[in-house]
């Protein structure tokens, strides 16, 4: 990440409003996710040359099952 925040670009912590994000992974990294466990967000590890593609909260709503919900 970034130590001089003028410089950063992104935006805070949050949870994507749609059912689908593609993000093209890089060296720089600075991803985050929600562990489901504690609730800590925590770095994702980048790898080179892929995707990362993130499936929203939406589709978990109304398509998973309430086990998966919880």
């Amino acid at each position: 990440m970034c130590s001089i925040r003028h410089l950063a670009l992104g935006i805070g912590r949050h949870k994507d409003s749609v059912p689908l994000t593609v993000l093209a992974q890089d060296n720089v990294g600075g991803l985050e996710v929600k562990r489901k466990a504690d609730g800590e967000w925590i770095q994702a590890k980048p790898t080179l040359d892929a995707y990362n593609v993130n499936v929203g909260d939406i589709p978990l709503k109304y398509y998973a099952p309430k086990s998966v919900q919880k």
